[in-house]
């Protein structure tokens, strides 16, 4: 499964304080909380696909017969806009010299180092850090 969030002004007026009010510390998680909108992609059972759109299309199970082709014009495939949402390179050209952002955060950094601790049992079978 995959999918993309939209900001919260794509979610009910009467909702956006209480969207914009979410905090968490994982950053996809608290963009999920906050979205107005989310566009999901499901993998289809092969076969299936047609029965799925006729399904999305109209609001209603598809019974047989021939299958209806995908003709909205304004259909944009989900996987070119995560690219998009992903930095995908196109055409663009660097202007100046690169900087570096810092990003706010509620996380915690317990130790002085990035390293993990090590534990090793003591005579007493109790783990201490090592």
């Amino acid at each position: 499964m995959t999918w993309v969030t939209y900001p919260y002004f794509w979610g009910r007026k009467s909702q956006w304080d209480e969207r914009l009010a979410f905090d968490d510390p994982d950053p996809l998680f608290n963009q999920f909380l906050k979205a107005g909108y989310c566009r999901v992609s499901l993998p289809v059972r092969p076969g299936f696909e047609g029965a799925i759109d006729h399904f999305m299309t109209y609001g209603e199970l598809w019974n047989g017969g021939p299958l209806p082709p995908i003709s909205s014009p304004l259909y944009l495939p989900i996987a070119d806009e995560i690219a998009e949402q992903l930095d995908r390179p196109g055409d663009e050209i660097p202007q100046g010299d690169p900087w570096f952002v810092r990003i706010p955060t509620t996380l915690v950094h317990l130790r002085p180092d990035d390293r993990l601790p090590k534990w090793k049992q003591d005579a007493d079978g109790n783990w201490v850090e090592a």
